[in-house]
Formats: structure tokens, sequence, C-alpha cells
């Protein structure tokens, strides 16, 4: 039977999953609008070029020069990860592109000119039939900096190579027509990622950890790049390897090693953030250290402090071995900084020789927001109460300050089917978050911005992946898919006033389940962008001309949902956490499917009582902030023998007080229902006893653990409850 069920439970998934992923009604947000080619909806080719193609991956970085913005882009990203053994579904790519040079774009910023292709290497580096090659597979970070020499500023690209590394120049006042990037600095191995200004410098990292500075970056000579050689002529090396020595050596033989993943400037320091390869099986989690110059010293020689690693005022990765990168960005004179899940190594846990789905989705990692001070202070402001190592104190919990757990995903707890063939008492966590990283913050009209990166895509291939060689996993895979986790397919965009209450902005990729990240965003004083990760479809970019002074959100308003239910007549109303979600969210009860009788009191007849559960359609931005549950028509003698309404777990009943009211000789019966519980299960009796065990004859040693197969919260650790209380305070506080 039970196995039947699972297979029940796959074959309705498959339905669901198979439709789209994340089918969700339209959703694109007031005073966003897509630029380019914006009469290719969702499934149809963008990236960028005029008509569309496909094969120009992710909006892969920006910078705003001259009146235009530019966007760099790469080629068939999903085939390049699989070609160095990343997991990849052949399904969602398109067949690779004989032409692998890498595209800049760029746009008028007030709209007034179409895109245009700003530079494509040419004559190719290699040619062989219709194979065309150049140097750069794409372009991964752009800098606005004047040179010393020059009289406007420069955009400065940095690439990630085929050949070698290196950084092109962008001038004020570029024609693509005539003019071509100059390049200014150039590296015989490594790939770029990270670029800064500081102190009137240009900074650029490398993969191998090297850092160089130069304040009047020029022309270097043309290399053979078959066979490159180093040109640093203008840059002074700040750091190499051995300044960091809390970064593992073995990582330089992965090819995804990203080293220096991403760097800033503020209160005097230069912070380089450093990032551990995707997929691999020793991680630590980032690192963070800050360095400046030692005084007087000649030639230039640069001091680093460790901030975040081994030796660090704070542990790797804050805790998360899978935090394996980090982005940083200013805002209201700190810096915020997003995670990056090292997602691939966290998928491995599934495909050993026996997985275990429980380790699995207890070592989730999804993605945090910290912030830090001039003191070095880091708080968490996004993200699920865990410890971290704190110089001084040691293991010390940290708690979230904001209005969401980590990947912005509100955990709540829940019963799990025992169908689904698990016994999930070792589940230390109920957030089920799809989004693996902040990928990108950006600061407009006074407002912090971030943007995810949504694996929801990712998930269900791996569960179709699991139909086949587990379908026990498969079941829970799919169980959470569709009936735990809410949020569509498409990146996340989330906004945030005060640094501490975040407003969702979008949470399906601007209505296309195929825009699974937000790459890259750019701001300038009248409007900002948005470029996504879309490597099925092509990338695309989106524009936010802003509203002037923000006006309040409305008042949040309860929607309500009636309807019948074994007998019984109920109205269930739902509170949104934002106003702007009114009347997004719906509810009804649905038949339990769980073995009620395992639940109750000497496995007593549950036909003695009314069980169901809730279900809530939720299609809201920010989530729910209270339900509330009247049951109507009821009688005199279940006003007289019914005083509370029950729930469970699995461990145990609890009350909570009904409250009656009378009108035209018909009773009604309330109650507020808390949301950390509109996952149990739900009963009511004229036979209370049934519930509570008091005319049972129940002992202290009487085993009322019941679970039926669901999620035996009384087993659960000290970690669980640290996770429920924040949550279970600040859905009161909204409330």
């Amino acid at each position: 039977m039970k196995q039947t069920r699972i297979w029940f439970l796959i074959t309705v998934i498959l339905f669901l999953v198979g439709t789209a992923p994340g089918i969700v009604t339209a959703q694109i947000p007031d005073g966003w609008e897509k630029i380019s080619n914006p009469s290719n909806g969702s499934m149809e080719p963008d990236g960028l070029e005029q008509g569309g193609d496909v094969h120009n991956s992710y909006a892969w970085c920006q910078g705003i020069l001259d009146g235009y913005v530019y966007v760099g882009s790469n080629r068939d990203m999903l085939s390049a990860l699989s070609m160095i053994g990343m997991p990849t579904d052949p399904s969602m790519m398109p067949t690779p592109s004989p032409d692998m040079r890498a595209r800049i774009f760029r746009y008028k910023l007030d709209g007034s000119e179409p895109w245009e292709l700003a530079f494509m290497e040419d004559p190719p580096v290699v040619v062989s039939g219709d194979e065309k090659i150049g140097n750069d597979f794409g372009y991964r970070g752009m800098e606005v900096f004047k040179a010393a020499s020059d009289d406007a500023p420069a955009l400065y690209v940095v690439n990630y190579p085929i050949f070698y590394p290196r950084v092109l120049k962008i001038a004020t006042g570029y024609d693509p027509s005539s003019d071509e990037p100059v390049e200014v600095l150039r590296f015989q191995q490594g790939s770029l990622r990270s670029t800064a200004v500081h102190e009137g410098r240009l900074f650029i990292g490398n993969a191998n950890l090297d850092i160089w500075a130069s304040h009047n970056p020029q022309e270097v000579p043309s290399c053979n790049p078959l066979i490159p050689d180093d040109a640093t002529e203008g840059w002074v090396k700040v750091a190499d390897s051995s300044d960091f020595p809390g970064y593992n050596p073995d990582y330089f033989n992965n090819p995804t090693v990203p080293g220096v993943w991403d760097m800033i400037s503020f209160n005097g320091f230069l912070y380089a953030f450093l990032g551990e390869p995707m997929g691999a099986p020793d991680t630590i989690g980032f690192l963070v250290y800050k360095g400046r110059p030692v005084p007087c010293s000649e030639p230039e020689e640069w001091e680093w402090e460790e901030i975040v690693g081994p030796a660090g005022k704070f542990g790797p990765g804050m805790g998360y071995s899978l935090n394996f990168g980090a982005t940083p960005c200013i805002f209201q004179d700190q810096v915020y900084v997003g995670t990056f899940t090292n997602h691939p190594s966290w998928m491995l846990k599934l495909f050993g020789e026996e997985p275990d789905i429980i380790d699995f989705l207890n070592s989730a990692a999804p993605p945090q927001i910290y912030r830090f001070d001039t003191n070095d202070d880091w708080e968490m402001v996004i993200g699920d109460p865990h410890t971290v190592y704190v110089e001084g104190l040691g293991n010390q919990l940290i708690l979230p300050m904001g209005n969401y757990s980590g990947g912005f995903y509100h955990p709540l707890p829940v019963i799990f089917p025992p169908y689904l063939g698990i016994d999930f008492s070792g589940l230390k966590t109920f957030n089920f978050s799809f989004n693996s990283y902040i990928w990108r913050l950006g600061v407009f009209e006074g407002k912090l911005y971030c943007t995810t990166f949504d694996q929801r895509a990712g998930m269900e291939r791996v569960f179709d992946f699991m139909l086949s060689e587990n379908p026990v996993i498969a079941g829970v895979l799919g169980y959470i898919i569709q009936v735990l986790n809410h949020n569509p397919g498409g990146f996340d965009m989330y906004m945030t006033r005060d640094g501490i209450t975040w407003e969702g902005v979008t949470k399906n990729g601007f209505d296309d389940p195929f825009n699974y990240g937000g790459r890259s965003i750019s701001t300038f004083d009248e409007g900002m962008f948005v470029g996504t990760s879309n490597p099925s479809f092509g990338c695309q970019m989106w524009a936010y001309s802003g509203q002037g002074a923000p006006l309040p959100p409305p008042i949040p308003e309860m929607s309500s949902t009636s309807g019948f239910y074994n007998g019984l007549n109920y109205q269930i109303s739902v509170l949104p956490c934002s106003g702007i979600d009114n009347g997004s969210i719906q509810g009804r009860i649905v038949v339990p499917d769980l073995d009620i009788s395992s639940f109750l009191w000497n496995n007593v007849d549950p036909d003695q009582g009314v069980f169901f559960q809730f279900e809530l359609m939720d299609n809201s931005l920010n989530g729910i902030c209270g339900v509330h549950l009247c049951l109507n028509g009821m009688s005199e003698t279940e006003r007289w023998n019914i005083s509370n309404l029950w729930l469970t777990f699995g461990d145990g009943w609890q009350s909570l007080p009904l409250e009656w009211s009378q009108s035209e000789g018909k009773w009604s019966a309330c109650v507020e229902i808390p949301v950390d519980n509109v996952n149990a299960l739900f009963g009511l009796s004229t036979q209370e006893e049934i519930f509570s065990g008091s005319e049972e004859g129940a002992t202290d040693d009487q085993d009322n653990s019941g679970g039926g197969g669901g999620c035996n919260v009384s087993g659960l650790s000290s970690a669980v409850i640290l996770l429920l209380l924040p949550v279970a305070i600040l859905f009161r506080k909204l409330f």
C-alpha cells in the first residue's frame, strides 16, 4: 500500500512538474519593463541580440558609462558547465553554437537607441570549419574608473578566459562601428571576476589569489593568445596566496576555483572575499580579509587581516561550510553581504552509494544576508539560526534580525504523510528554500535590492533522475517541490528601506521561470537595470524607472474563503504580511492524508471527532502573517461540549480556546491559528478527552508520540526549537 501511494504521488507530481516549472499567475511588478526584445515573452529567444540569440546565456556583468549601460555576456553556459563535469540537464540547454565568441552589448539609458553589439572579437583566435573561438568565454565583471592620465572615466571589463585572462578598457566616446576595447592587463593563467575602486586606484583580483592595483592603466602590447605572456606594466601586486593562509591550496587544482570572488572599498580598507570551487567535497566556507598598504613601504607592501576564516574574528563561511562565496554592497554606512550556497556539493549527498535524504535536508544552507560595520562586527539579517565561531567566545548561536529566514523562506513545522516511507524524526530544519544564491545587491532611491539564484528547475531535474534511481527519495523531493515550497520558478528580488524589513518585488523571474537568476544589477540617478541568467532562451534585461518618493504600502487586509467540510460550515480568513499581497492568499480545509488513530490516545476511533488540515494557496510575495478560522451554524450541544480546537504535530495535542458567539439561534466558534501551526493536524470533538487523555487512564509513561509517519516534533533537537521560536515571535510581531 505504501509503495502504491508513493507512485500515485509521483504520478501527480510528474503531471504538475511537466506542465511548467513553478506555474504562477503573471507577476511583473509595477514600474518594471523588459527592454531587451520586449515583444518576446517567456520561452522565446532573447540574449540581448536584436531578434534573439539563445546562446547568450547570462547578463554576466553591467556598467554604466557615457549615457549607456554596457552588458557583458557568456556563451552556452550549461554546455560549458557540462564539459567540466558539472551536472546539467540537456533538455534545458540549446544545441551549442559553433560561434563561441562572447559579446558585450550596450543600450542608451534613455531608450532612444536600440541594443547594439559593442564588442566581439574579430577575427576569432581559432577558426575550424563553422567553429569560431575567441579568447573570452565571457565577461564577468565591469568597473567604471577614471585613470590618472584620462580626462574622463572609462569602463574596465574582466574576462573569463578560454586562453588567457585579461582586462579590457572601453573609453568614453567609444564607437562600436570604429573602435575596439584596448587590453590594459594580461596574465598567463587564472580567471577574473572581482574588481573594485579603492583610494584612487583600480583593483583586479585573480583566481590564483593575486590582487593587482593601478592608478593609471595603459594599453599593453598585444600577444599571441596561444602563447600569452604576463603584461602588468603600470600595475603593482598587493596580494598573493601567501597573504591568505586560510585558503586551501588544493583548490587551485579545481577548474572552477574562483579565488578572489569579490572586493569592496570600506572604511579605508580593501576587503577581499575569497570563494571556493563549486562541487568540491572539502569546503569550509568563504573567507574575508581586509588589507591596506604598510606605511612608508618601498616597494609597496600590504598587510592583510583575516576577518572571516579559520583564524579570523568569525569562523569560515559564517558557520556554513556550504557558503562558498559572498557578495558585498554598501548601504546606510554598513556593508551588506549576500552568500552563495555550494549547491553542487550539496547535491552530491544524493548521489552516493547510500544517499540519506534526511542528512541532505539537514545540511542545507539557504543563502543568508549579513552586515558589518566599521568595527568588523557582523550580524545576520536574513538566515536561519545557527552557530558560528566568534573569536574569544567560541561557538555562538546567531539569530536573524530581519523578517525572513534563509533563502527568503518562512520555515513552518509540517507533518509528512506516512506513505512517503521515511522516518522524519531526525529532521532538524523545515527550511525548504530553493534559492541558492544572493546573487547581486544594488542601491537605488535609498533602498537596497537583492536578487537570487532559484534552483526550483534544478530540483525538478533531480526529482526526474531519482524516479528511476530511488523512488523513495523522489517521493520526498516531489512532496517538497509541489506541496511545501510555494515559491514558483524564476529568481526572486527583494527590497528593503531600513536594511531589516524586506519586501518582495518578484518571486518568478519577472514572470519567466527560465530566468533562474538575477545575475547583475546597475543603477544610475534615474533608474536601475537587472540582467538575468537564462541559459535556455538567452539572458534578458529589465529596467525600473523608480517612483520618486516611496508611497506607504497598503494596509494588509484579510481575505476570506467559505466552504463545507464533514458537516462543518467554515470560513478561513488569511492576513498577508504586506498590503501589496491583499487577495493573493486563499485557504480551505482538506482531508488529512494521515492515519488519524495513531495520533489519538489509546488509538480511539477517529469517528469520535472531526479532523482536518489547512491547504493555503499562497501566491503572495511576502508571506502569511495571520490565519483566522470560524465554524458557523454550530448546534447547542456542540456549543456546550466543545471548548477547544486541538492541534498536533505528532507530539501530543495542544488546545486553542474557541470564542463562541450566537446569532439568530445559531452558534459560531472562532479561533486565531498561530501561523507556525498552519501545517498541523487539527481536530474537534464533543468528547475532548480523546485529545487530552484525561479520562482514558493516561499515565506519564504512556506513548502519545503518534506521528503517523510524520515529523515527530517531540524528538527534535534543541536547534529546531531555536529555529521555530524566532519565527513564531516574528509572525506575532508582524500580526
